[in-house]
């Protein structure tokens, strides 16, 4: 068996961020039924300044391999 090694980061930098927010599409790829999210809805509900934030936590993960 082949053993895969992964990495899960919290996302702390723009560039993993740009990793989070992009992945779906990746997944997706060649789904004619995928609908994707609109990048700058999806930065904004991790923004620290989202209002929604003044009573509840939220954090973005990335895996790497």
């Amino acid at each position: 068996m082949n053993e895969v090694n992964v990495t899960v980061k919290r996302v702390e930098t723009k560039a993993e961020m740009d990793d989070f927010v992009r992945f779906p599409k990746r997944i997706y790829a060649g789904n004619p039924y995928y609908v994707p999210d609109l990048e700058m809805d999806v930065r904004e509900t991790f923004d620290p300044g989202n209002p929604a934030l003044d009573h509840s936590e939220i954090q973005a993960f990335v895996a790497y391999d």
